[in-house]
């Protein structure tokens, strides 16, 4: 009718519907995808996103905006990145924040064939659950995964409420168990590799630390006498904590009396609110413990190391001895006993509101124990 070839025209106008449909493809394909994501919901504004199972190719990070086209996800590298639909279509999802707003996290680490598994296990939770950040609830678990050439591997398990808090935590963890496994004497590998670092220094002894006792007042007459030092060494240890690790915890046993080589101690009690209260700082050449120690009660405060702290461990049996060679250590220890019992009272029962009036009798009391520890 109208003098034109139909039939070139509809071949004409198939060819660039494909042309058309062919260029939308990625963009519809998208936009698809995108309102399958909004129906289904698997993740919100707010949830933390792993996209992808390869460790090279995954992307992780908060998701900070969703529309019809893409993601946009945060990283913990304060980065932007717009992530399309038609890709997160194609990989797998793991939402650290469903079904609850907990992150698992597990850690390889390697230990000497030298160190018992059940004491390294032991060492590895316990370390967990001391650093903070990690949760209690799930406890964390430790577990002997396998035999290499070099070390035994080990895997601890443990979960933290924040996963923007992850990097910071991990560092946290992993500094206090090279301190865990120098006080428990166990050597610790580089996962995969060979030796590569010593928790103790077998050279620097114990015994070579005593003769930081010939500057001490109150040990000074016992380091006279090169028996006393020699039996001192059988039953004393040099044990490292870490910055805000706790040496002692409140209500517990006490066993040994610290004498400090290097760094300070802060010496912490709750008062009858459940607050933790700052009673003294201990410094170099003073000691603690001895509050437990010596009545055979709970401790009632806690110790916590302010910068890196190396302490000597006398235990029990020989702080006996030395107290019998020489009464006035136990005189100035009864003492100091009782200085620091009347602190720690008067910061137990002052009122949170109050701590202004309780601090200058505290600071008595401390210019009266740094009297006793040089006089």
């Amino acid at each position: 009718m109208w003098g034109a070839d139909l039939a070139s025209l509809a071949t004409g106008l198939g060819v660039s519907w494909i042309v058309i449909g062919l260029a939308l493809q990625d963009t519809l394909g998208s936009i698809m995808s995108g309102i399958a994501l909004l129906l289904e919901r698997p993740f919100s504004v707010g949830d933390w996103l792993r996209v992808g199972n390869s460790e090279d190719q995954a992307i992780e990070g908060q998701v900070i905006d969703i529309n019809w086209r893409s993601v946009r996800l945060l990283t913990l590298q304060q980065e932007v990145i717009i992530v399309p639909h038609q890709f997160i279509g194609k990989e797998i999802i793991h939402n650290y924040s469903q079904p609850e707003r907990i992150y698992n996290q597990r850690i390889n680490i390697g230990f000497s064939y030298d160190s018992p598994p059940n004491l390294v296990k032991q060492v590895l939770t316990s370390t967990a659950l001391a650093t903070q950040g990690i949760l209690g609830e799930p406890e964390p678990e430790s577990k002997t995964t396998s035999y290499d050439e070099t070390a035994i591997i080990y895997e601890v398990e443990f979960f933290i409420k924040n996963f923007e808090d992850v990097e910071q935590i991990l560092d946290r963890f992993m500094t206090r168990v090279w301190y865990a496994a120098q006080r428990n004497n166990l050597t610790l590998y580089r996962y995969r590799y060979e030796l590569a670092v010593k928790a103790a220094d077998k050279a620097d002894s114990a015994a070579s630390k005593l003769n930081h006792l010939h500057s001490i007042p109150g040990f000074m007459p016992l380091t006279r006498e090169p028996k006393n030092l020699d039996d001192l060494a059988k039953e004393t240890i040099v044990q490292q904590f870490g910055v805000g690790e706790k040496v002692i915890r409140q209500g517990e046993p006490g066993k040994a009396l610290y004498i400090i080589i290097a760094g300070q101690a802060l010496v912490t009690v709750k008062n009858e609110f459940g607050m933790e209260l700052e009673v003294m700082t201990i410094l170099r050449g003073e000691f603690f413990g001895e509050m437990a120690l010596f009545t055979g009660e709970p401790s009632p405060v806690s110790i916590k190391a302010v910068d890196d702290l190396q302490v000597l461990v006398i235990y029990s049996d020989a702080v006996n001895m030395m107290i019998e060679r020489q009464p006035s250590l136990g005189r100035e220890i009864s003492q100091i006993i009782e200085a620091r019992s009347k602190a720690v009272s008067m910061a137990q029962q002052a009122d949170v509101s109050s701590n202004a009036e309780v601090e200058s009798p505290i600071r008595n009391w401390k210019n009266m124990l740094n009297n006793l520890s040089s006089g």
